[in-house]
């Protein structure tokens, strides 16, 4: 339970910081109309300045926040990977060696929690992402060479985003479908195998 809590507090917080620093970086174009007249003045520079300042300091933030929960939990989302692929791969084995097996409910179970998380996890790197895109579409050709180097700054700390990493594993989608990959893999080989076995003894 305190996982899902985890997820849902770690996608309202970073949306929430990843919008104030898209908000920061579209209030620079406002300013570069404000100014049209006097793009490379003194006054233009210093109020881009100020932004690119605050979309830095946000963004700090916003990282710490984030590295933060992943201190707290990800090693509950590492045990729960670990212990899904497993779970699951017999699971299925089961299911297939006896279609009434009941058990069929921890494999729904665990597949829904880990989706829920990746989901989140996923949503939290397209944010991030945006807000490199963001930064990219900033009047930067009208900036001077010290808001050119804030802006480079900002958009070297966002150009990966921010992913939910623990031993390997990364909370988005793709490890979701390379587990189900490797937990339907694992499944048919268990279950190949005690039908090999079943046959030979048959045999015998």
């Amino acid at each position: 339970m305190r996982l899902e809590f985890t997820s849902i507090y770690l996608f309202s917080c970073l949306r929430r910081q990843a919008f104030i620093v898209r908000r920061i970086l579209r209030r620079i174009a406002t300013l570069q109309k404000e100014h049209t007249l006097d793009n490379h003045g003194e006054i233009y520079q210093r109020r881009v300045r100020d932004c690119l300042i605050l979309a830095v300091k946000t963004h700090q933030s916003m990282i710490r926040a984030f590295s933060g929960v992943i201190s707290k939990a990800g090693i509950e989302f590492y045990i729960l990977y670990l212990i899904t692929i497993p779970l699951c791969a017999a699971t299925l084995c089961m299911a297939l060696q006896n279609p009434s097996f009941g058990g069929i409910l921890p494999l729904v179970t665990a597949d829904l929690m880990l989706l829920f998380h990746t989901v989140a996890g996923q949503s939290c790197l397209d944010e991030s992402l945006e807000i490199f895109t963001a930064a990219y579409s900033t009047p930067w050709h009208l900036f001077d060479r010290d808001n050119r180097k804030l802006l480079l700054i900002l958009m070297m700390n966002t150009a990966n985003g921010l992913q939910f990493k623990k031993g390997g594993a990364s909370l988005d989608l793709s490890t979701f479908v390379s587990q189900l990959k490797v937990c339907v893999t694992a499944g048919l080989t268990l279950y190949q195998a005690f039908s090999g076995l079943e046959e030979k003894k048959r045999e015998r």
